[in-house]
């Protein structure tokens, strides 16, 4: 069978793993870089196709970023901390796709940063701006 009729044959199964990642990753997450990324994940050789798709849609940096914790809503948060209790990683992550091969097929992802860790006001202060006021490691505000 040549690899056309392969990826027609597939295409379905592509479409709903697609779909399934988007549910699980939330609404940050839209349908062509699922589809790329699921594509790099279950067909690595195409990945001159998702280069190729890439490069027909330039505009954004190239690589993994991620989202602010404390700008998404309380329920989002909920969501994610859940998922990250159950599963360890986010949906993207736990596609294990090397970063460098995103960042080479020229995709913009947006994946889950990191929620913030119980107790650490630092990292609550830095990231709210609350911190002015707040001494410095010398002792001055």
């Amino acid at each position: 069978m040549n690899h056309r009729t392969t990826r027609w044959l597939l295409a379905p199964l592509r479409q709903l793993r697609t779909h399934r990642l988007m549910a699980q990753h939330g609404p940050t997450l839209p349908y062509d870089t699922a589809w790329a990324l699921i594509t790099l994940h279950t067909a690595p050789d195409e990945t001159t196709l998702v280069r190729a798709w890439a490069g027909e849609h330039p505009g954004r940096t190239a690589g993994i970023q991620h989202d602010r914790w404390h700008n998404l809503s309380s329920s989002e948060q909920r969501r994610r901390a859940a998922w990250l209790q159950r599963h360890g990683h986010s949906p993207i992550q736990l596609l294990n796709l090397d970063p460098l091969l995103v960042h080479s097929t020229g995709l913009h992802v947006l994946d889950w940063g990191q929620p913030p860790e119980p107790g650490n006001t630092f990292v609550d202060e830095q990231v709210s701006g609350s911190g002015e006021g707040s001494p410095r490691a010398d002792g001055r505000r």
